[in-house]
């Protein structure tokens, strides 16, 4: 990863490639609906979602509302489930641990590309337990089972988001907020706003320097990607003709290099031989990216990137246009155009 938070270079592959016929066969409907209600419905995301242990910052009281008392609080929009640190989450990709590595054999010995779910969306298989997932308008959500980590665009493409083990990453047209361990971060118009679970003040990066303030930090501690996948979305019972269709007329070819590409519902996906997938949309505009073997997910759209990763250094990197947030096990920082702060290892604030 560069300076500017680049992990990958996303490119395009306009549907052209495809225009020639391809051996692709629509299964029976039965064959999609065995395989959906036998072990798809296993594999959905663990209802309650808790924070991530990879931080090594302490614990918060589960009395504590936000972490930050006077003068200067910072709340939380759900003030019932509060942000805390814990010891067992392991992302919105959560699975029960005695059937995780059965489920997942069972399902690529059965079946491997594109189904139609009981929730009238396309679930296209990949190897090396990755799973995307895509409305017939588009909405994309990449599952990385192994690496416990998901990331989605709306059909929209106006919101995005990322869970990860390292933190959580929610973007809503030009606001993104963020958790990472103890601290809480939200980049708008006002600026860059951040403080710590732990710290008792919220601090405000804008053109002028850094300044103490007050800020209403969302609560991220719930199915994001399942949010943003289904945020204006057609799904349901009235898609299933649409799915059925948008299975029938995708497209799979393999490169001379090894790569599978798919083209479902004018959604381009690529997966190496070593695993690592890449899921790009409007001409490569809007771009998921998530390796299995290094645990890295990214998103890239107009509005904002952001890239996550747990090997070898654990960063957390996310920019809006001149406003930028990167942590690691070293410290946090938060940059507005030439104006910084941040905490360091310690969690002391740190001011250039």
């Amino acid at each position: 990863m560069d300076d500017q938070g680049t992990v990958f270079d996303p490119s395009s592959c306009p549907l052209g490639e495809f225009a020639g016929p391809v051996d692709f066969h629509l299964q029976d409907e039965s064959v999609y609906h065995e395989h959906d209600v036998d072990v798809m419905r296993q594999l959905e995301y663990a209802r309650y979602l808790q924070a991530s242990p990879f931080w090594d910052y302490p614990s918060e009281p589960a009395d504590d509302e936000a972490g930050t008392g006077e003068p200067h609080v910072a709340t939380v929009e759900d003030d019932a489930s509060p942000h805390v640190v814990s010891a067992e989450g392991c992302g919105d990709a959560q699975l029960d641990p005695l059937v995780e590595a059965s489920l997942w054999g069972e399902l690529q010995e059965v079946y491997y590309g594109p189904v139609v779910t009981n929730y009238g969306t396309v679930s296209v298989i990949l190897r090396h337990c990755i799973r995307v997932d895509i409305t017939v308008d588009r909405a994309v959500r990449v599952v990385n089972f192994e690496r416990h980590c998901t990331a989605a665009i709306s059909s929209w493409g106006d919101r995005s988001c990322v869970c990860h083990p390292c933190g959580r990453v929610l973007q809503e047209g030009f606001t993104v907020d963020m958790a990472t361990g103890d601290r809480l971060a939200k980049i708008s118009g006002r600026g860059v706003t951040f403080t710590a679970l732990n710290h008792g003040l919220v601090y405000l990066v804008d053109a002028s320097g850094t300044k103490s303030t007050t800020e209403r930090f969302q609560n991220l501690c719930y199915d994001l990607p399942m949010n943003v996948f289904y945020f204006n979305s057609e799904q349901g019972m009235d898609t299933f003709n649409e799915c059925f269709q948008v299975v029938s007329q995708a497209r799979q070819r393999t490169t001379r290099g090894g790569d599978e590409i798919w083209i479902v519902a004018g959604v381009r996906i690529k997966q190496t031989p070593w695993g690592d997938v890449q899921v790009s949309r409007d001409s490569g505009r809007r771009v998921i990216w998530t390796s299995p073997t290094a645990g890295t997910v990214s998103v890239t759209t107009p509005f904002v990137k952001m890239a996550i990763s747990c090997d070898p250094c654990k960063y957390f990197f996310v920019r809006m246009g001149q406003k930028r947030l990167s942590a690691n096990v070293e410290g946090f920082t938060v940059r507005n155009g030439s104006q910084r702060a941040g905490f360091d290892g310690r969690g002391r604030l740190t001011l250039p």
